[in-house]
């Protein structure tokens, strides 16, 4: 088969889960024979500093008309003789839309649906304003969080009703997801939904459990507070960092609200906290780790979350999402907490830490876990699904 993968940025794998789940599914696929291509349409500047895995081409979809967009997309899918695509946002389907009849098309969400209903006051202030506009809109949705849900249902519902019109098929990263998908959109055909889930991006079958873990807490994620809730993590180990010597924090990424925590961390005297920024080498940090953290509002899968069991690092999450229950069986090879609830997560990890026993059974029982999410599998399921279109 020749498939073409369809997403906004070029797909990088440092950048993003959904770039290097594209990367780790593409070198499969090529060792199977099958050829692949990317395409995005933002930045084309990334296009010149780094060496794909698989041809990349830019869109130019400001500049060119529907006309010119067809062709641009037509001169890719016939120089590469494309029987596939895989859009890989919802946001994009609409792009399916260009593609000839013959070509067989897949829309995945790689989100949470909907997650912005029934939004916190609180997650609406840790969004970041970039400008005066969203300042604005950031202090009416505060006082009335239902003009925030109206304003994202509306966009939400148009991306999935363009890749319900445009693609064979809609997937999901779990069937878990059908259920808020049938809630908001009842008239959705469900017969069109399918669910593989995002593979683990480490092969777990090479990786040995080391047994002379360092005592660090780890995060990892793009730090921005409007989703991820990066500053909970600060909060937890605020609270934390006053009851354990000998233990120290990292906060491994980049993102938008990172200036404002390095603040926070300041102004408030945290100490045993280091910020390792944006790395290609997120493993090391995951096999010297005993513990993971996520803070997020809401996710699809959270690629941190096997990446770092496959580490034997134990999880310890907040109950925000649906697939987190495919991935954490709570008290068996990780920890899930209330909702967003940092106080409970550094309780959590304060009962936690001095039983060296029990972090090795967990440890292993979490490496355990993720071998049912092999890369493998994954790509068994992809293969299986686009040779039925």
């Amino acid at each position: 088969m020749n498939i073409m993968f369809l997403f906004p940025w070029p797909i990088i794998p440092n950048k993003g889960g959904v770039q290097r789940v594209t990367h780790v599914l593409t070198k499969e696929l090529q060792e199977r024979g099958h050829n692949v291509v990317f395409v995005s349409n933002t930045d084309k500047n990334d296009l010149l500093d780094y060496d794909f895995i698989a041809p990349q081409y830019h869109l130019e979809l400001e500049e060119h008309n529907d006309q010119e967009i067809e062709k641009e997309i037509k001169a890719i899918t016939d120089r590469h003789s494309i029987t596939h695509v895989i859009c890989q946002t919802f946001g994009n389907a609409y792009l399916l839309k260009y593609f000839s009849t013959d070509v067989k098309k897949i829309a995945v969400c790689h989100v949470q649906p909907f997650s912005y209903m029934g939004i916190s006051r609180k997650r609406i202030w840790n969004t970041n304003a970039q400008n005066f506009r969203q300042f604005i809109f950031k202090t009416i949705t505060i006082l009335s969080p239902k003009i925030y849900e109206n304003y994202f249902f509306k966009y939400e519902k148009q991306s999935i009703e363009d890749a319900n019109k445009y693609a064979d098929k809609l997937c999901f990263i779990s069937e878990r997801f059908y259920s808020r998908i049938s809630k908001y959109l009842p008239n959705l055909p469900q017969d069109k939904f399918v669910a593989i889930n995002n593979p683990n991006t480490y092969d777990v079958s090479s990786i040995e459990l080391p047994r002379d873990k360092e005592n660090i807490i780890l995060w990892v994620g793009r730090v921005e507070n409007a989703q991820k809730n990066a500053i909970d993590f600060i909060r937890m180990w605020k609270n934390l960092s006053k009851c354990t010597n000998g233990w120290r924090a990292i906060m491994v990424g980049d993102g938008t609200d990172l200036k404002y925590i390095k603040n926070y961390v300041r102004k408030n005297n945290i100490e045993r906290i280091e910020f390792a920024g944006l790395r290609n080498d997120i493993d090391l940090f995951y096999k010297k780790s005993k513990y993971i953290v996520v803070t997020s509002f809401g996710e699809s899968w959270c690629l941190v979350l096997t990446e770092a069991m496959s580490y034997g690092c134990v999880p310890l999450v907040y109950d925000t999402y649906e697939t987190l229950h495919d991935i954490v069986d709570d008290k068996q090879n990780g920890f899930i907490i209330p909702f967003v609830s940092h106080t409970k997560m550094a309780e959590c990890l304060l009962n936690s830490i001095n039983e060296d026993d029990r972090f090795i059974n967990l440890s292993i029982a979490a490496q355990e876990k993720v071998k049912r999410f092999s890369l493998l599998s994954t790509v068994d399921k992809w293969e299986k699904l686009l040779k039925s279109l």
